[in-house]
């Protein structure tokens, strides 16, 4: 019987996840080796029929056309298959255009842990513009605006001559905005979710 897991994954593809899933196995970035072998399985098991992913034999047969069958083998291959399909999905994710604010984050830090000065000051400046521009009071909003604090915060800390407040008021006040509207909209949770659990009176 094919992994169950890899099953479950696959059936919930889009057409155009298929497709992109295909060119990620294509990629040599991120499949080194065996690229035939994880397509003929990913297409086994995406377009195969019934009798053939409930039995490993026949599954084989289709990722190793031309080698005597081998559980090992196959086990060696459904592993890897799953590493580089998990992978996928938290690439598409990572990449979603909703987390932009993320993304932004995270170049901060890597240009802070190659040591690019200048283009980790640059980057932080269009992180402070857009935890300026967007107005939207929400929880999520607040932890940007705390976590693009704290960047700025860790900036003025590498160079501290005590002669400035190392934005310690800004990092302060955008944390207690964060926790209480954070608070705030899980107590609003907490209220609703009682309210609909109390029995109407006849």
């Amino acid at each position: 019987m094919a992994n169950t897991k890899l099953l479950e994954i696959f059936h919930s593809f889009s057409p155009e996840e298929r497709e992109e899933f295909t060119l990620f196995l294509k990629s040599p970035f991120f499949v080194r080796g065996g690229t035939e072998e994880m397509l003929r399985y990913f297409n086994c098991l995406s377009n195969g029929n019934q009798d053939t992913i409930r039995n490993k034999i026949n599954i084989h047969e289709n990722v190793y056309p031309e080698k005597p069958f081998s559980e090992a083998r196959l086990e060696r291959a459904t592993t890897r298959l799953y590493q580089y399909t998990e992978q996928f999905l938290m690439t598409q994710y990572y990449q979603r255009p909703t987390n932009s604010q993320q993304q932004l984050l995270d170049l901060v830090g890597v240009y802070k842990a190659r040591n690019l000065v200048s283009l980790y000051e640059k980057q932080l400046s269009r992180l402070k513009k857009a935890a300026h521009e967007n107005t939207m009071e929400s929880s999520k909003n607040y932890l940007f605006k705390y976590q693009v604090s704290l960047e700025e915060y860790n900036l003025k800390s590498y160079s501290n001559n005590g002669k400035n407040d190392l934005a310690i008021s800004d990092l302060i006040e955008n944390l207690s905005l964060f926790y209480y509207t954070e608070q705030t909209e899980r107590l609003n949770c907490f209220l609703l979710q009682q309210k609909t659990g109390i029995p109407k009176m006849t």
